[in-house]
């Protein structure tokens, strides 16, 4: 029986977070938390508001999980000069380094995913989902 993009994409993202509950457990962190960090990490600086648009993801649910991870030492905030409600948001030195876990587990399973795929479908395949997220 031949699977639709829908299932494929859920049958992918269940498979994901599987994997990425194991690891994360050991890290003592949680799916969003990480998710949280993994966004702070490859843009320092960035806002609440920010990774909640970039990840159509609800600003209260962000929200809480920046204070958690404030009040754990991973992230510090810190109010932008010319507009005090803005929050910038960096890593710590620990949530660096949970960071850095983080993306080295999230290359080892793309690497797995993509053995048996050419550098041409890979391509391919990044181009699409890009522009299909992008449509979101």
């Amino acid at each position: 029986m031949d699977r639709n993009i829908f299932q494929n994409v859920g049958i992918l993202y269940r498979s994901y977070l599987n994997y990425a509950n194991s690891f994360l457990k050991d890290l003592g962190l949680s799916f969003s938390e990480s998710v949280v960090i993994s966004n702070i990490g490859a843009s320092e600086g960035i806002t609440q508001e920010g990774i909640a648009s970039l990840l159509c993801i609800d600003k209260a649910a962000i929200a809480r999980n920046v204070k958690l991870l404030e009040n754990e030492g991973l992230i510090a905030i810190k109010k932008n000069a010319d507009d005090k409600r803005l929050k910038k948001l960096y890593l710590t030195q620990e949530g660096w380094e949970k960071y850095k876990a983080i993306t080295a587990a999230n290359t080892d399973r793309l690497a797995d995913l993509y053995k048996g795929l050419t550098p041409s479908e890979i391509n391919t395949l990044e181009t699409v989902l890009n522009k299909l997220a992008d449509k979101v």
